[in-house]
């Protein structure tokens, strides 16, 4: 027991330290030496610090388990606590990528709902548009109705009329039949706005209707587009690319694409369509970021392939800017061209050939509405920009859509409201 001893000797040092520190040694008188005691002092000093640290002992060995098993207590609640973090872990980690699969299912049910929505929404516009088309139908057919009553009704008076003009001295012979009457010949009308005019096309929207303008040898399928201030007669259009504007002379002449989709009118039918007065054109665009612009030229007319349909315009107003007749390149009294037919007034190239499209240009545009389809605008080369452009909104970026239509320009008067399509 090094400690004991450590104890025992400080304490024996200090006694001797007490002992000659508080006897008083007189200086000139000898002291009478008595025999030491210190050997029964350190024994009694000895026994009492024996039996404290026996004492000791005992309570140490007493509590000694109990402490022992306290540390085993609390190692075992700290490897529980540890385990139970552990798996709590876990759990937590399992909840968040249940959470985050939920969150993704969550999404894709948005999305679909999303789709679903648009689908009902394009199938109510369909549903409108048939509707719209099943009334200028009923229309067309109550006019139908008359004329065959009308021509019906001129028959019997002029079958009346031949029977009563029969001489009297005729009797024993019979009366001359009369010839066949045939139908009433059906009247067309020559543009979108004759159909509105007479109260047609009462609602927003689009609709194909058969018209005939003058000195049109046959009827033809036209897309009408009714709007606030008059039933518009859509000469082109240009939505996903889905037909290829790269066309020769005369299909360009002739017309080509779908009503229903991308199309060219023909220049043939722009040219009747355009000689019956005074008619303007309105040009509709939308950008790939959704921006939407028009253009409106108060005069607009073509002529004849005599003269390669050459372009007569003027008079803008709008919000897309003048791109047909600007100061730097202006297509007004230019005449039509494409790749095989180069009418343009470039010396040393082909504008339709090197743009890829058929076109007034000038030299060679600032504006190409018949060019290449390019998808979210950018184009292939970015020193060619053959794209569909209307410079005056954008140079290197190619429109997203565009439509050209015409309606005679003398008639302002809306004779039916238009409504919206519900």
């Amino acid at each position: 027991m090094d400690l004991r001893r450590v104890l025992q000797g400080m304490l024996c040092l200090s006694v001797f330290v007490t002992m000659f520190s508080t006897v008083p040694v007189p200086r000139n008188r000898k002291r009478k030496m008595r025999p030491c005691r210190c050997k029964k002092l350190f024994k009694d000093i000895n026994d009492v610090i024996d039996s404290k640290f026996k004492t000791l002992e005992e309570k140490f060995a007493e509590r000694l388990p109990i402490v022992n098993d306290l540390s085993v207590n609390d190692t075992l609640s700290l490897q529980e606590m540890n385990s139970r973090m552990s798996r709590l872990y876990r759990d937590v980690q399992a909840t968040d990528e249940v959470l985050r699969r939920e969150s993704l299912a969550l999404r894709q049910v948005k999305e679909h709902m999303q789709t679903q929505s648009d689908t009902m929404g394009n199938m109510s516009e369909g549903l409108s548009a048939v509707e719209a088309i099943v009334r200028n139908l009923t229309k067309v057919v109550e006019n139908l109705r008359v004329i065959s009553s009308s021509s019906i009704s001129n028959a019997i008076v002029h079958q009346t009329t031949t029977i009563t003009e029969v001489p009297t001295t005729h009797a024993p012979h019979q009366p001359e039949v009369p010839s066949q009457v045939g139908p009433a010949a059906i009247v067309y009308p020559r543009h979108c706005h004759d159909v509105y005019r007479s109260g047609g096309l009462r609602y927003e929207g689009d609709y194909y209707i058969m018209i005939q303008p003058e000195r049109a040898p046959a009827p033809y399928k036209a897309l009408c587009k009714a709007r606030e201030d008059g039933g518009w007669t859509v000469i082109q259009r240009r939505l996903d690319g889905a037909v290829d504007f790269y066309r020769n002379w005369t299909e360009y002449k002739n017309g080509f694409g779908s009503l229903s989709g991308e199309f060219w009118i023909g220049n043939d039918n722009i040219h009747r369509l355009s000689s019956q007065g005074k008619f303007k054109l309105r040009v509709e665009m939308e950008q790939w970021n959704g921006s939407k612009y028009h253009a409106i030229y108060d005069f607009f007319r073509i002529e004849d392939e005599t003269n390669d349909y050459r372009l007569h315009v003027n008079g803008y107003h709008g919000t897309a800017g003048d791109s047909m007749t600007s100061t730097r390149e202006n297509h007004d009294g230019v005449r039509f061209s494409t790749y095989d037919t180069d009418n343009d007034r470039r010396p040393f190239d082909n504008c339709a050939m090197h743009y890829r499209g058929g076109w007034w240009y000038n030299d060679c545009f600032d504006s190409n509405l018949n060019g290449r389809y390019y998808q979210k605008g950018f184009h292939n080369n970015f020193f060619r920009q053959n794209g569909i452009h209307w410079n005056s909104l954008h140079k290197y970026s190619s429109l997203k859509n565009a439509q050209m239509m015409v309606m005679p320009a003398s008639d302002f008067t809306a004779h039916n409201k238009v409504s919206p399509r519900a």
